[in-house]
């Protein structure tokens, strides 16, 4: 009689032990089911800039060239290749600027609402730039208000090496936690810091170069 109690509490220990273990594995395919497609980070809650929820800035879904070194050149923001496309505010500000730098290229500055997050650095805004825009098609100029989502340019290729080739065309989008309308190396921070879940609505974004 106790061999029969001991194989009936060892049946059911395992027994026990494999639901446990196959409603584990359901609960974490459930989990995953609704994951977006691509992703360069872990899926968690958005913390820090992830969390600010900005508009990707077009409809461009190629990343041709990412933040920060490569070799000895630095790289201040994305490049985003694009053909002619809206180009979008990130979130609301107020225009710092809107025209054309010396070399040509065609730009917008948005200083942000929202503040920088760095300790010691908080007092200052965030600051995102639009370059290589269409000659004149910038839709808004210094003093302006916009609003996230706002349609405030053309994708271009002004200020390209070869302006005469398609795939020169792209947005660089940068952003600083400066309040810099003209930002230094030192100045920019990686944008995909604020797009943690397959940058923001546009899905399955391609990194080339990355």
């Amino acid at each position: 009689m106790k061999n029969l109690k001991k194989k009936v509490i060892l049946t059911s220990c395992v027994f026990t032990m494999i639901f446990s273990v196959s409603a584990s594995i359901s609960a974490a395919q459930d989990s995953t089911q609704n994951l977006p497609s691509k992703s360069i980070v872990p899926y968690d809650v958005p913390v820090g800039y992830g969390a600010m929820g900005w508009d990707w800035p077009t409809t461009g879904e190629t990343i041709s060239d990412g933040w920060g070194w490569t070799g000895s050149r630095f790289h201040k923001g994305i490049d985003i290749a694009v053909y002619k496309q809206n180009v979008y505010a990130a979130a609301d500000g107020e225009v710092l600027g809107s025209g054309v730098y010396s070399d040509s290229v065609q730009y917008v500055t948005i200083k942000h609402d929202q503040n920088a997050i760095e300790p010691g650095n908080t007092h200052n805004k965030l600051v995102s730039r639009y370059l290589h825009l269409v000659k004149g098609s910038q839709k808004v100029k210094k003093g302006d208000r916009v609003n996230q989502g706002q349609t405030i340019g053309t994708s271009g290729n002004s200020g390209a090496s070869d302006p005469g080739k398609d795939n020169n065309y792209h947005l660089h989008f940068d952003i600083n936690n400066k309040s810099a309308e003209f930002p230094s190396n030192n100045d920019t921070i990686d944008p995909m810091l604020f797009y943690p879940y397959n940058f923001g609505s546009i899905p399955n974004i391609v990194l080339d170069n990355m």
